[in-house]
Parts: C-alpha cells; structure tokens; sequence
C-alpha cells in the first residue's frame, strides 16, 4: 500500500510539472512596466525619482494614447525614448526584461519577462519604483483606473485552478 502512495505521489509530481511555467502566463505578456530607479536611497533622490515618474508616465500616457494594441504601444515607446529620456532628465532604456512580482491592490502581476520602459538615473544605486504603464495602471489607486483604449481588459488566472478544472473535465 505504501508503495502505491509513492507511485501516485510521484506520477503526480511529473503530471504537474509541466504547468510550472518560466514564462509571463499569456494574459499578461501584453503589459508594458515602468521601473524608476533612483541614484540613491538618499530623500532628495527618492523625491527626484518620484517627480521623474511623473514626468515620464505624462510623456507616455500621451505617446501611446490611441494605440490599437500593446505591440503599436510599445513601438511608440521605443521611437521616443529620447523624449522620455528628456522628460526624466535621466537615460531611458526601452527592452525586454526579467521583472519582479508586484501587488497593486488586488491586482497581482507576477515576475516574469515583460516589455519594460525603464529610467535610470545616475548610477541606480537606490531603491526603484515599478507600475504598469500600458494599459495605464501607474495611478495612486490603480484599481479606480480605467485602462487606455487598445488591448481590451486584462484577464487573470490561477493556473492550479485551470489545472483542477483541467481534472474535473471541465476546463480548457
């Protein structure tokens, strides 16, 4: 009997093994995140940070307003980075990257690779501020906010519940 519990727990491992995922689950692979990161921790630095965030989601906001989707969002992103770079007064770097979880509220965005509008200023020695600039979650209260027209609605999921509806046959 005992035997038979170690073959189940094991056949279970390797059935669930493949819904650990490295990759951004697919409703959220469309987001565009803001990293500000500050040249120190000192107060003067952190509230340069914070009016460079300003400064920079202003620019944006305005540089992807009308865009169809987060591809024609990102591409204006990249095209004007130097205006973003001017607008932070720091450099501005506009790629993929490895980002960490974050939770606005209720509304967790997990760590994963995502497109990333990222402002440096001077060494980045201090602590840094992430939100989600496209669709336009960057807000005191990002769930008040309405998200800019393109993408639609942004849809979470739990990937253990997939996988025992997935069990139950009643999922996807």
């Amino acid at each position: 009997m005992a035997r038979f519990f170690v073959a189940l727990t094991l056949l279970a491992a390797l059935f669930c093994a493949p819904i650990a995922r490295a990759e951004t689950p697919d409703p959220l692979k469309n987001l565009i995140r803001l990293q500000v990161i500050a040249r120190s921790d000192g107060k003067a630095d952190q509230e340069a940070k914070l009016r460079a965030r300003d400064r920079v989601r202003a620019a944006a906001v305005k540089i992807v307003l009308g865009a169809k989707n987060s591809d024609e969002a990102f591409e204006r992103l990249r095209l004007s980075r130097r205006e973003l770079s001017e607008a932070a007064g720091a450099r501005v770097e506009i790629r993929e990257a490895d980002c960490p979880l974050r939770v606005y509220g209720r509304l967790v965005v997990p760590a994963g690779c995502y497109r990333v509008v990222r402002v440096i200023m001077g060494p980045g020695a201090g602590r840094n501020w992430w939100c989600v600039l496209y669709p336009d979650l960057c807000a005191t209260n990002p769930l008040e906010v309405k998200a800019l027209a393109g993408d639609g609605h942004v849809a979470f999921y739990s990937e253990v519940m997939r996988w025992v509806d997935a069990m139950r046959g009643n999922g996807s």
